[in-house]
């Protein structure tokens, strides 16, 4: 991917306010004060190397080889992340038990994958995983839905996850209410328990975690 500076007045109208701007397989965005522009295309294949070239915060994933615009989410999305974040730091700090993250933070599985959960737990045994990034499977990776990455976490970073063991994966659908609990079991990760708004969520792998998901989805 090569960059090249974009003088056209019209560019940098079209960008407006904006530091990132996906349009028509080209990403436009603002670094040290000019407007770039490089090129994404749906039909090749990245790797790790590729991914990085990328100026820092460009809103993509790299899923089996191709990089995946990840757009905004909404505010529901971002209210969740956060409550859940807070029950989760208070418990593993309380507990020191390790860390935990919120996206933006890149994990890197393979050459071909880097993903950015919206929260992932990664514990103390596990702490040679975290770099600049994180190298590796986190041992709690949890999703939030969107209508533009929901068929993403339930397939290709499924698959992912399962692959290279991360322990337990939550799925949260934000407008079902619900949170889908799955395990680590033999090199699979497998649905134990879907709860619902009104329950509360224990967890296999952070033993005598509760969380009122009612207090999540609130």
């Amino acid at each position: 991917m090569i960059a090249v500076k974009a003088t056209q007045a019209h560019l940098k109208e079209l960008l407006g306010a904006h530091t990132f701007l996906p349009i028509r397989g080209q990403l436009l965005y603002r670094e040290n004060g000019h407007i770039l522009m490089t090129q994404i295309r749906s039909d090749k294949n990245y790797t790790v190397e590729d991914y990085m070239k990328l100026p820092e915060g460009a809103p993509y994933q790299l899923i089996n080889g191709k990089l995946i615009h990840m757009p905004s989410p909404f505010v529901i999305h971002q209210e969740i992340s956060a409550n859940l974040l807070f029950e989760l730091m208070l418990f593993v700090r309380t507990n020191k038990l390790g860390k935990v993250y919120a996206a933006p933070l890149d994990v890197h599985f393979d050459e071909d994958n880097v993903f950015q959960p919206d929260l992932l737990f990664i514990s103390n045994e596990s702490s040679y995983l975290i770099d600049k990034w994180v190298n590796g499977a986190p041992d709690l990776v949890v999703e939030i839905l969107s209508k533009g990455t929901a068929s993403k976490d339930r397939a290709e970073k499924f698959t992912v996850y399962a692959k290279y063991g991360v322990k337990e994966y939550w799925i949260i659908d934000a407008d079902l209410k619900t949170l889908e609990l799955y395990v680590h079991e033999h090199e699979q990760l497998v649905l134990k328990h879907i709860f619902k708004h009104n329950e509360t969520l224990n967890s296999y792998l952070l033993e005598g975690l509760k969380v009122e998901l009612s207090n999540i989805f609130s």
